[in-house]
């Protein structure tokens, strides 16, 4: 059993700006895996990021190197 102090999630991202979410929303990732976006997650987190400002796409992969090679 969880103590109410131990943490729910592995990472929290709050304040995130979601390319389809019209206002801000919080993000919550357990194993790796998001379990959970809303406008606000009270729920408590090992880690927590303040993504004020920030365009958050989960799930992209980009190899720089790779795009840099093609641009020139």
């Amino acid at each position: 059993m969880r103590s109410s102090s131990e943490p729910v999630f592995d990472l929290k991202i709050e304040n995130a700006t979601l390319a389809d979410c019209p206002e801000r929303c919080a993000i919550a990732i357990q194993s790796g895996h998001i379990t959970d976006i809303a406008p606000q997650i009270k729920a408590t987190a090992r880690q927590t990021i303040d993504a004020e400002g920030k365009l958050v796409i989960p799930g992209l992969y980009l190899n720089a190197d790779e795009h840099r090679l093609a641009l020139e």
